[in-house]
């Protein structure tokens, strides 16, 4: 290696330090959040589960709606290494950002190696747009979600393995497609769906590289045959992800019917998504953690109408640069568009219309744009010269700006009450899951008539809300108001016959009131519909128990306690 290229590597490294360790630093204060309410009960500090290296369930639970064991398997390393102790949670999400931030530089370095972007052949020059990229998208707070809520640890780890599974295919074409390095590709293609499902794209992106930087792609499209033929393993994976995610929300209830949100109403959410995010990439201001579905859905709306405008006007603009021999905006445009189509609300999953955390891997591209426009500023002369200097100053104000908003915004993700509230500040009238979360740390804080309040407006915005009545119900449970508790926990049970814990909690309810046959029939409902339930086994033991059957009594006191139910294990402890 000549000492020219040993320069280049030298600064490559140092840069690529350099966005690993800017990324450290500025999400350094999320080591001090906890755990929230929102998902994260399910994840990790209420499930069970990761509590030993369960691996058949890994790789067959269904989680929220998800089928990710790789994520999974991260959260149950992680829970052997620091137990519920959040600080170690969000220290492995933080530096998997900052992998990612990394990444993201060699990516573009890469491509810009393969482009008419920027002159490469300057001494300075070609970092610049890679690096200030690579900075821009470790500092953004349009990622702060994804970074310092723990149990999106999915997208953590499918963005790593989508960006390792790119650098791998793009050595592959280089290197005269070798087959190792094109099934190392292919399997950490794998390892990404693994991890979370919106990786699926992919095969799509890999075809974009093939049209540009790569220019495999034949003028003659009669020949393209063996291009898409290469990327079929790719396709057949993205098929059977596609197959088992729907499977997965199917089984988990999350997949809303056509019944629900209708194809004008589909149609509304994807173009007001993919709208949403350039504004918000470009002005990350009145980032919320929920954004509810708009009142108005109609495709006749200011809001659908801005947004389809700005979708045609950027299309128009990407088709005249193609016109003119310019493949770059169409590319990057093209990636946004595909990379976000998982998420873009055509197949809607959940109350959300958009999420901040979606937008983690689909910015990316535009980030690169912006680090070329950067380098575009800078020139091609010496670092000392004046243009370089303005380039600098711009990146550096840019990077403080979004710095100053990402410290802001993981304040706000400190903790369930400050969260929720933020949410509840921007969307008071349709807030009912901030209302709902917010209003189960109150309960937990003892603070009941403040919990009171915010299950009360949770159910006001959304009558049919399970869990609220669910959360209500413990509330007056543990007031003895008993007869309101049961109503509560029937309209939970109403909503959602498959919940285990409004059955469980309604079990132990007619357990107070002396009503052991009713608590019996509820009780084993819960435990059927999830065997490791503790606190239903538990109670199921004690109403065995006062019906005289000291066998069972015994049985389900075991499993409970083998669970990990503290109350069971001193229960046996005790010579009962």
């Amino acid at each position: 290696m000549s000492k020219i290229e040993n320069t280049y590597k030298t600064r490559e490294s140092g840069a690529a330090a350099l966005v690993f360790i800017l990324a450290l630093i500025v999400f350094l204060p999320v080591l001090g959040n906890g755990f929230v309410n929102w998902d994260d009960p399910s994840y990790i500090y209420e499930n069970v589960h990761i509590r030993s290296f369960d691996l058949r369930w890994i790789f067959t639970a269904v989680v929220v709606g998800n089928y990710h064991p790789l994520t999974l398997l991260s959260h149950t390393i992680d829970y052997a290494l620091f137990g519920l102790n959040p600080m170690g949670h969000h220290l492995v999400n933080i530096i998997l950002h900052a992998l990612n931030s990394a990444l993201v530089f060699v990516l573009a370095r890469r491509l810009i190696k393969t482009t008419n972007l920027t002159d490469v052949k300057t001494s300075v020059n070609p970092l610049l747009p890679a690096l200030a990229a690579a900075l821009l998208f470790a500092v953004h707070p349009l990622h702060v979600g994804s970074i310092a809520w723990a149990s999106e640890r999915k997208d953590m780890l499918s963005a790593f393995f989508f960006l390792l599974a790119l650098l791998s295919y793009l050595r592959y074409v280089e290197q005269g497609r070798r087959p190792l390095l094109y099934a190392l590709s292919l399997f950490i293609f794998l390892l990404a769906l693994l991890s979370k499902p919106m990786a699926i794209t992919l095969p799509v992106v890999l075809l974009l590289l093939d049209f540009y930087p790569l220019k495999r792609v034949p003028e003659n499209i009669g020949k393209i045959g063996k291009i898409l033929l290469e990327k079929a393993p790719f396709f057949a994976l993205s098929l059977a992800s596609a197959i088992t995610t729907l499977w997965a929300q199917r089984v988990d209830g999350a997949l809303r019917s056509l019944d629900t949100h209708s194809l004008p109403k589909r149609l509304f959410i994807a173009v007001h998504a993919v709208a949403f995010y350039l504004h918000k990439l470009i002005l990350p201001v009145n980032l919320s953690p929920y954004y509810p579905m708009p009142f108005s859905t109609k495709l006749t709306s200011a809001t659908f109408i801005i947004s389809l405008m700005v979708i045609i006007l950027i299309t128009l603009l990407c088709l005249l640069a193609l016109k003119k021999k310019q493949k770059w905006p169409i590319t990057i445009w093209a990636f946004y568009l595909v990379t976000l189509l998982p998420v873009s609300g055509l197949v809607t999953v959940g109350g959300e219309a958009v999420a901040n955390r979606y937008a983690y891997i689909p910015t990316m591209g535009f980030l690169l744009l912006a680090g070329v426009l950067i380098s575009k500023i800078a020139g091609h002369g010496t670092v000392l010269n004046k243009s370089t200097a303005t380039a600098g100053a711009i990146l550096l104000a840019a990077l403080s700006l979004l710095t100053f908003a990402t410290i802001k915004q993981e304040a706000i993700w400190k903790g369930t009450v400050p969260l929720m509230s933020r949410a509840i500040k921007l969307y008071p009238w349709q807030a009912a899951i901030p209302y709902n979360n917010r209003g189960f740390v109150y309960e937990a804080e003892g603070k009941l008539q403040l919990a009171l309040d915010d299950y009360n407006k949770a159910i006001t915005i959304t009558p049919k809300f399970h869990d609220a009545y669910n959360n209500r119900g413990i509330l007056y449970s543990k007031s003895s108001l008993l007869n309101l508790a049961l109503d509560d926990f029937s309209n939970a049970i109403s909503i959602d016959p498959l919940s285990a814990k409004a059955y469980s909690n309604r079990g132990a309810v007619y357990m107070k009131m002396g009503e052991y046959t009713l608590a019996l029939r509820d009780l084993k409902k819960a435990v059927e519909l999830d065997p490791k339930n503790m606190k239903a086994l538990y109670n199921l033991s004690l109403v065995y128990q006062e019906l005289g059957n000291s066998a069972s009594a015994y049985q389900h006191m075991r499993k409970a306690a083998g669970l990990g139910l503290p109350e069971a294990i001193e229960f046996l402890s005790e010579g009962n």
